[in-house]
């Protein structure tokens, strides 16, 4: 706007204040992030969320708004990325978030012969890593008989024949 003067009158924006994500973590599903970005104006914001590889830094995934879930197709080191953009159009500097994605567990085991009313050996062939739980049942019937890193499982009554030992493992992003 003029003023007599030569004065001329701007209108500045505010930059939006993004808060670094409030909330990065890795479910059964993916990684899942919120933001608690503000805006010092009480301008509605726009999050934008991106991917990346932690290595090479290439975009694995884009998306909008909060919470986001990202599923990402390998185990490794990957970064977070928001940029918020406010109604004025103005844009933040990216914040940049590490996670670190774990590979599922993998339930490599063999079971020995038993006769009836027998422990049933067993041979764990790849162990899994720390923070794992382990649930042995017996023909699929959901029934835990056993927990654990165990050497047999006990003895299996009532059942001639082949018998199916199931294990279940589960960390703490999932099953």
């Amino acid at each position: 706007n003029a003023k007599p003067d030569g004065e001329v009158e701007l209108e500045v924006a505010w930059m939006p204040v993004v808060v670094q994500p409030s909330a990065t973590s890795m479910t059964a599903t993916g990684i899942q992030a919120t933001s608690n970005s503000t805006s010092p104006s009480g301008l509605a914001l726009t999050e934008a969320w991106r991917l990346l590889d932690g290595i090479t830094g290439a975009e694995v995934a884009t998306s909008t708004g909060s919470p986001v879930n990202f599923l990402p197709v390998a185990a490794g080191t990957y970064d977070l990325e928001l940029v918020v953009t406010d109604a004025n159009g103005c844009v933040s500097a990216p914040v940049q978030v590490p996670v670190e994605v774990f590979a599922p567990p993998a339930a490599d085991f063999s079971a020995g012969d038993a006769c009836l009313g027998d422990e049933v050996p067993i041979t764990i062939n790849q162990p899994w890593g720390a923070n794992t739980t382990a649930e042995w049942n017996v023909n699929n019937n959901n029934n835990v008989v056993a927990t654990g890193a165990v050497a047999s499982i006990p003895g299996i009554s009532g059942v001639v024949g082949e018998v199916t030992i199931g294990l279940v493992l589960s960390t703490d992003f999932g099953t």
